[in-house]
């Protein structure tokens, strides 16, 4: 991609239209691909409050961006191949909420957007939860997160999992899933608004004493900047 300049200065309500090339290599594979565009200022703007405390104070910096996402097809499009395949499917907790994350990957040579189900079944339990999968790349994996209902909240479900995509393709997968035993866990208070995570158990006084101190050191060293930033995409 060439022809675009990498700054430019747009005065209020000023409208410019720029030109671009997209080149594609010699030898490029026939498929589909993704070029983008992201612009952004120039100069970042001035940081915002959002907190403050006796010795700390905490702002944050938002930058806005556009991006515009350019499709390149080399090849005829009619010829594209559609191939999904669903290389493993695992199990967690969010909370109370049972979560499956479904590793599905493009084998194809087109962007592929799917519709499917997961029907799972524990005992006596049986729910099928339909969902929509987004555009994955020609070559590339994507976790695909779907929750369970609360009467499926069990550490092992069975599950068929189908999706449809491309032209009338179908693909399917069946097996069961059983989300990793998690060990107790205790919550520390280390300074205004800030809590640690730590095992129940073997864990030394110590580190208790070291991660506190830590935290009152990092409340004490002045304004914390996070960086945010919002995105506005938009595809071409």
């Amino acid at each position: 991609m060439s022809g675009l300049p990498t700054e430019m200065t747009l005065g209020p309500g000023a409208r410019r239209v720029l030109s671009f090339t997209v080149k594609v290599p010699p030898g490029a594979a026939p498929r589909q691909y993704l070029a983008g565009i992201t612009v952004e200022p120039s100069r970042l703007p001035r940081p915002v409050p959002v907190a403050s405390w006796t010795k700390a104070s905490a702002s944050v910096v938002i930058i806005d961006q556009v991006s515009l996402g350019l499709a390149v097809t080399v090849g005829p499009l009619s010829k594209m191949r559609s191939l999904l395949a669903v290389r493993g499917v695992s199990l967690g907790r969010i909370g109370d909420t049972s979560r499956l994350s479904i590793l599905v990957h493009d084998g194809g040579q087109e962007f592929e957007k799917a519709n499917g189900a997961a029907t799972c079944a524990t005992g006596a339990d049986r729910a099928k939860v339909p969902f929509v999968m987004n555009t994955v790349l020609p070559g590339e994996n994507a976790a695909l997160p779907v929750n369970l209902p609360r009467q499926l909240a069990k550490p092992t479900v069975a599950c068929s999992i189908q999706f449809q995509y491309g032209h009338g393709q179908v693909t399917t997968w069946f097996g069961s899933v059983s989300s990793p035993s998690s060990p107790p866990t205790i919550e520390v208070h280390t300074g205004p608004g800030d809590y640690v995570t730590l095992p129940a158990t073997g864990t030394p006084t110590w580190a208790f004493a070291v991660i506190i101190v830590g935290g009152l050191a990092v409340l004490a060293s002045g304004t914390v900047i996070a960086l945010l930033v919002r995105r506005r995409r938009q595809n071409v």
